[in-house]
Order: structure tokens, then sequence, then C-alpha cells
């Protein structure tokens, strides 16, 4: 056999060595992240009665509001018909208010103990959401399989 060929063969082999690697490190990754993806969103899934629940949330929203959300945006979005952010860049209770007055927003969801927005982990527990009682009215709340939710109407000073 000729050197040639010796070494396309050694190259080949590495490079087969090499692209097994990342197939396997991916693997490892992939197998660590699928809690953090899928930990909230697969229980909903599971939740039988929280279509209910957001059905009932939806009716007692004007049609046209602007709903923030702990988190959720996109299944509540779905089942609410309506806009819903989640209030990234907010870091306090004070900033969140401040997030109300500046977009002219007046319903909030929390889905208590459950924050997208690390620094409001806090304030959405089951502590801290009786901080949001001098600043919004809690219209309702409902306790599905899996969650407790909680629909807050902002409070208008004049």
């Amino acid at each position: 056999m000729d050197i040639q060929k010796m070494k396309k063969i050694r190259i080949n082999k590495i490079f087969t060595g090499i692209a097994i690697l990342i197939i396997i490190v991916s693997i490892i990754y992939f197998q660590n992240e699928i809690p953090n993806v899928i930990r909230f969103r697969a229980i909903i899934i599971y939740d039988k009665t929280i279509i209910h629940a957001m059905n009932n949330i939806s009716d007692l929203i004007p049609k046209d509001e602007v709903l923030v959300a702990s988190t959720n945006a996109p299944i509540l979005a779905y089942f609410t018909r309506h806009y819903v952010k989640t209030p990234y860049g907010v870091s306090s209770k004070e900033s969140l208010l401040d997030y109300y007055n500046k977009r002219n927003l007046t319903y909030l969801i929390v889905f208590e103990n459950k924050s997208e927005v690390e620094a409001l982990k806090s304030l959405f527990s089951s502590t801290g959401l009786k901080d949001l009682d001098n600043d919004f009215y809690k219209i309702a709340n409902y306790t599905t399989d899996y969650s407790k939710i909680y629909l807050y109407q902002r409070k208008i000073f004049k």
C-alpha cells in the first residue's frame, strides 16, 4: 500500500472520530437541557382544567386589552385570544409598575411561583403576591391541576 492511501485512511478515521465525538457531546448536552426546556410547559399539557381557567379569564377581560403574564405567554395568547406580553427587563415591583404606566396596560396574569423573568420570581411567589395588593385588584383566581393562576387589574390612581 502506498503512503498516500495510508494518509487518506488515517485522515478519514480522524474525521470519523471527531464526528462521533461531536454527536456524543450533542446527545449529552441535549439530555441535560430537556428538563429546562420542558419543565413547566409539559405540566400544562397534562393539566386538564387549565383551558377552562383560560376561557374564564378571556371572558373577564375586554377583547382589545393586552395582557401581561408571569409565564406561558404563547399558551395564554392561544387560549384567551388576547395579545400577551412577558415583562422582560423588569426587575422589581416598582419597575413592573413603571412598565404598566409606560405602556398603558391594565391586566396581569400570574402563575403562582412561576416567572420567565428571573428577577420577578420572588414577587410572583406565594408570599410575594401580597405586595401586589396596593397597586392591583385581584379579579379572579383559579386552581388547576398543576397551577394557581391569578388575574389582576391595575388600580388607576388620579
